[in-house]
């Protein structure tokens, strides 16, 4: 069973290990920041077309955009296509938010990106971040189900019989 309080990452950028913490506290250094500033997040490429109930597109399709919300702005980040490591700004964003609340970090939003900016380019610590942030703390801890299977009193016949192979060697 997955520790329900596995709420931390660690990456490396620029040579330089962060923690990160998906917590409460992130969500407030990261709303506290941008929710009326989230025009410094940039766009989020996330194209959404509504559909009726026929599955039929209806309108124009529309991009996605930031809220100043920590999650909500994960979310649409995870939703990105990151080919060629091609990462949102709004993700550099949110591990700032992350590693401050870590501890990990006493800079200044602008004082992060004026060094994130400086740092070498590399695709793959770009993805990694990507991954850190909109995939492990994403799933994790962000949107993570901590009240267990809906149906939890039903009983669960693979389960139990899997159970009893594993003790029974």
């Amino acid at each position: 069973m997955a520790d329900v309080h596995d709420n931390r990452a660690t990456v490396m950028l620029g040579g330089y290990k962060f923690e990160l913490v998906a917590s409460k506290l992130a969500e407030r250094i990261y709303g506290d920041r941008f929710r009326n500033d989230v025009s410094t997040l940039g766009t989020s490429g996330v194209i959404r077309q509504e559909r009726d109930k026929d599955n039929n597109p209806i309108g124009e399709p529309y991009e996605v955009a930031y809220s100043g919300r920590l999650k909500l702005d994960v979310a649409i980040s995870s939703a990105c296509n990151v080919s060629g490591g091609e990462i949102p700004r709004q993700v550099v964003a949110a591990a700032w938010a992350l590693a401050k609340a870590a501890g990990s970090t006493d800079m200044t939003y602008d004082e992060f990106d004026a060094w994130w900016l400086s740092l070498p380019s590399n695709a793959q610590e770009d993805l990694d971040l990507f991954e850190a942030v909109c995939v492990d703390l994403s799933e994790r801890a962000f949107f993570r189900d901590v009240g267990g299977q809906s149906n939890a009193a039903e009983s669960n016949e693979v389960e139990q019989a899997t159970r009893a192979d594993e003790a029974n060697g």
